[in-house]
């Protein structure tokens, strides 16, 4: 896996600790390769907590609520514009990703999974989302939520 991941903290919330970040950075760097990126690209992950996720819900999709993540591509997945690599760092930058740890904390409670699991699961459909998947529909949400079980399962987070 040559993926490159890059992970900061927003305001709202404390650092994060090292083990989580090499978690994180396995797991999108897994699901980028597994699902045939293989080149050298960046993914931004921005942690916050829900009052600063639900800002970013606000202004930029106009919904006034937090949500657990939320995925900003760089270009359009699938569009006719093929990804070109940064001239001086050479990485494709592929988008950002942003995640709500209170809300994945929240959620991890709820449904009674671990929360690396959780936030794993969370990096996972922030990733797939960047590469064009959407679960809008519900052949298209199927066929997401396959991807994600197989990336956790593949890395040994099963439910």
């Amino acid at each position: 896996m040559r993926s490159k991941v890059f992970i900061s903290a927003l305001e709202h919330e404390k650092p994060i600790p090292s083990e989580e970040r090499g978690r994180i950075r396995r797991c999108a760097a897994y699901t980028l390769a597994h699902f045939g990126w293989n080149c050298k690209c960046k993914v931004q992950i921005l942690y916050t907590d829900d009052m600063g996720i639900a800002s970013i819900n606000h202004q930029q999709r106009g919904i006034d609520a937090p949500t657990d993540v939320l995925s900003f591509p760089f270009f359009e997945p699938g569009g006719t514009e093929t990804p070109k690599p940064d001239p001086d760092s050479k990485l494709v930058y592929l988008g950002d990703i942003v995640i709500s740890l209170e809300r994945m904390r929240e959620q991890a409670r709820e449904f009674g999974r671990t929360e690396a699991r959780e936030l794993s699961w969370l990096v996972a459909h922030g990733v797939l989302h960047l590469l064009g998947y959407d679960h809008e529909k519900s052949g298209d949400a199927e066929k997401m939520r396959h991807a994600e079980e197989d990336v956790l399962n593949n890395l040994g987070l099963r439910e």
